[in-house]
């Protein structure tokens, strides 16, 4: 990765032209093991440059079972309001 990957990604965040796009490149399922290979050897792997970069973090996720759900009010949008979101009915 070239040094200034974080200002190229800044600079596109802030809709600044770059002369290169920053990018990320996700594989789902096998396709990484069947490009391996496709090529022969898992070397293209080493030829990308994503400058941005995933990092894991920590589960915030709540177990909800059980609680009691959370009073609701008819919007004025034909949705329903909650405590934590809004949720539009289906039309």
């Amino acid at each position: 990765m070239s040094p200034k990957a974080r200002d190229l990604v800044i600079a596109r965040i802030h809709h600044q032209e770059t002369a290169i796009t920053p990018y990320t490149l996700g594989f789902e399922g096998d396709v990484a093991e069947r490009l391996d290979e496709y090529y022969g050897s898992a070397r293209w792997r080493e030829l990308l440059d994503p400058a941005i970069r995933w990092v894991t973090g920590a589960d915030l996720s709540v177990d909800t079972e059980g609680l009691p759900l959370p009073p609701m009010s008819t919007a004025a949008s034909g949705g329903w309001i909650g405590a934590l979101s809004i949720w539009r009915s289906r039309s």
